[in-house]
């Protein structure tokens, strides 16, 4: 899914462990109850995303805390771990 254009994609509650995601656009999307783990989110988009709920570990590789912090919705974990305020 390197790059693929996935805005306002419903995914809520997806199994995406160990999926690509690199560069992909995940704006709008919702993601509430995704399992992220092992996922790779390297230069994705994530302006307005859902993140609420998610599941992900060390493994996870997450775009820049910039990036993360345009998602409407993220864990309170997951701001602490990328120091997004």
């Amino acid at each position: 899914l390197i790059s693929a254009n996935l805005s306002e994609a419903n995914l809520v509650s997806a199994k995406l462990s160990g999926a690509n995601f690199s560069g992909a656009n995940l704006n709008e999307a919702n993601l509430h109850s995704a399992k992220l783990r092992g996922t790779k989110l390297r230069g994705t988009k994530l302006r307005g995303a859902n993140l609420g709920n998610i599941q992900w570990n060390e493994n996870t590789v997450w775009p820049s805390p910039e990036e993360v912090a345009q998602a409407e919705i993220i864990p309170e974990a997951l701001k602490q771990q990328l120091g997004i305020e």
